[in-house]
């Protein structure tokens, strides 16, 4: 049952690679297999798969943050004083607002930076008390990804 659904995810993503490379017209290209042990007693059968890669690269650091957002948009100030430092563990893009790695050209891609919520001690403006709540801190980076406007001039264009 498994490979049969292996099969006939394979012929579609090769039907529409087909169907991509014809109407941009180039040739054809041809798709790795992903194959599954066979069930007569083999027990090891070589596969190729996908290679695994980190699409936008990521930094990875402790970082201490003096400002950001909180829960509702504000701008807030994170408190950082002498008997409290606060620190985050930050995910931020190497390349923000840079193309993502391995993405086809019939895409247009750029690494984008998300944000997660921390809780934290700070204050909303320099008069007010500060309170803990949560607030916002770059948490991963992602590929933002929009399909490729392909119009007859492209179409000659790639055919040259």
């Amino acid at each position: 049952m498994r490979s049969g659904r292996l099969r006939s995810l394979n012929s579609i993503h090769k039907r529409a690679g087909a169907e991509s490379a014809e109407l941009l017209g180039l040739p054809q290209a041809v798709s790795p297999q992903v194959s599954t042990p066979a069930t007569s007693g083999q027990d090891k059968v070589s596969k190729s798969q996908f290679p695994s890669e980190e699409i936008c690269i990521t930094d990875r650091q402790w970082e201490q943050i003096n400002e950001t957002n909180d829960f509702y948009d504000n701008k807030v100030e994170i408190v950082q004083e002498e008997g409290l430092q606060q620190f985050v563990f930050t995910y931020r893009c190497a390349n923000a607002k840079g193309a993502c790695t391995g993405i086809s050209p019939f895409y247009h891609s750029e690494c984008t930076e998300r944000f997660g919520w921390v809780y934290m001690y700070y204050r909303k403006a320099p008069t007010e008390q500060p309170q803990w709540g949560y607030v916002a801190a770059p948490h991963h980076c992602a590929c933002k990804i929009q399909p490729t406007v392909v119009t007859e001039a492209t179409k000659k264009r790639k055919k040259k």
